[in-house]
């Protein structure tokens, strides 16, 4: 079993977190299968998607090589189901206590979600893994570099509106990760059964991060 650390560490070090979000469960460890085929080996398949928990567990299983997390996590007992069927790492869009107590008590990451300078130092004291900003869209890089001048030790990961396109600007402004859904997966393409398709946008998402990476480093 992986430590709390070893799970972070491998968050860490893979650099994303693929969000599969679905209208029909029953395809994610194929879903699955085709992003670790491009090179994506950390996934968050949401509560909210019919299924989940048979779909953690079945992949889980069958992909023992890739780090599977439970996303949309809204309670405590969503938490621990989720952590019971496979999930290593426990994502919400919200900050709440008891949620983060429960997961760090089951040995799991915790990156629960928030939003403004006081919510974010509010899951720091609660000892976040990372700090999901969400939805990162409407403030961008800028607003990552401005939060991490006071606040260097923070592990913040954009979610909403990342692509291939914009990865460098969040890897330089400080992101520790990022977080991507529509961009890689979604429902038309699951229900047209082009799994290539999720390859493909997979390789592509791989190449653009471990490129913005490469050149974050440098600055």
């Amino acid at each position: 079993m992986k430590t709390r650390k070893q799970i972070l560490d491998e968050i860490l070090a893979d650099g994303i977190v693929a969000i599969v979000r679905l209208k029909n469960g029953k395809p994610l460890p194929h879903v699955a299968e085709a992003l670790h085929a491009g090179g994506i080996s950390v996934m968050e398949f949401t509560m909210n998607t019919p299924d989940v928990l048979p779909g953690l567990r079945n992949t889980s299983n069958a992909l023992p090589e890739v780090l599977l997390g439970a996303g949309t996590v809204l309670n405590t007992k969503a938490a621990q189901s989720a952590i019971e069927s496979g999930a290593q790492f426990i994502v919400s869009p919200n900050t709440k206590p008891d949620v983060l107590e429960t997961t760090h008590q089951l040995g799991k990451v915790s990156v629960p979600g928030a939003y403004t300078p006081t919510e974010i130092v509010n899951a720091m004291d609660l000892y976040a893994d990372i700090i999901k900003l969400f939805p990162a869209k409407g403030l961008g890089p800028a607003y990552i570099r401005e939060v991490k001048a006071p606040l260097g030790q923070l592990n913040i990961m954009p979610t909403g509106g990342v692509s291939a396109d914009n990865v460098q600007e969040y890897f330089e402004a400080g992101a520790c990760a990022v977080a991507a859904g529509n961009s890689l997966v979604n429902d038309a393409i699951v229900e047209a059964g082009d799994f290539a398709e999720i390859t493909r946008r997979a390789k592509a998402f791989r190449e653009a991060v471990d490129h913005a990476r490469k050149e974050a480093s440098k600055a």
